[in-house]
């Protein structure tokens, strides 16, 4: 769990061009079962201290949020969900590429996209 923690970490250390840190707050919509993003985000904010503000909401739903919101961006990062909507998502240009120098070595080709728009979650 603490790897996934990282990888997390990862994805957000750089968000929108600005270093996120302690006391910071980090917005994000998660597809995860609310339980299960309850566990990560809180690991998240003790790991960090960057409090998390998130909506949960289905990976369909985050995508049609994604495009009302395209010109003004509420969210700093989409955290779960299925492929086809990141896919999608990339498609629309509705993501930036970030490529983690520490994840690299463990996030193998299959795992992620060949542009960097996104990561896979469950491996």
């Amino acid at each position: 769990m603490r790897r996934l923690l990282w990888i997390m970490l990862l994805v957000v250390i750089l968000v929108g061009g600005q270093v996120l840190a302690a006391g910071d707050v980090l917005r994000m919509y998660t597809a995860l079962d609310t339980n299960e993003a309850k566990i990560y985000i809180e690991a998240f904010e003790k790991d960090t201290g960057i409090k998390v503000e998130w909506v949960r909401m289905s990976a369909g739903e985050v995508l049609t949020r994604l495009r009302a919101e395209a010109k003004n961006p509420q969210v700093s990062l989409w955290f779960g969900g299925p492929s086809q909507e990141f896919i999608a998502a990339k498609e629309l240009g509705l993501l930036i590429p970030y490529e983690s120098p520490v994840g690299k070595p463990f996030l193998k080709g299959n795992l992620k996209d060949p542009d960097h728009i996104w990561t896979g979650f469950y491996f």
